[in-house]
């Protein structure tokens, strides 16, 4: 599903959405990100605000988290596999 599609199913409930951004393991330090989790933050940020733009949903219950390489869903062993963890 979209962004957008899944902001529209949400706004419907009272619930507090937690959006987090991700990086995998080969995450590489740039002057604009210089941790993983500032990437992963600005990931987050992004696809709320899509959540956000696309529906009615309540700025106040859309919170972002950048957790970087934590909890990764499969491990790092290739690309594809990086790819799911972004």
């Amino acid at each position: 599903r979209s962004l957008g599609e899944l902001g529209r199913v949400f706004e419907h409930y009272p619930w507090l959405l937690v959006v987090e951004g991700f990086t995998d393991s080969e995450f590489k330090p740039t002057p604009r990100h210089p941790q993983a989790e500032s990437l992963a933050l600005e990931r987050a940020r992004n696809a709320a605000l899509v959540l956000l733009s696309q529906s009615n949903l309540s700025p106040e219950l859309v919170q972002v988290a950048g957790l970087g390489m934590q909890r990764p869903r499969v491990p790092n062993d290739s690309a594809s596999q990086r790819t799911l963890n972004r």
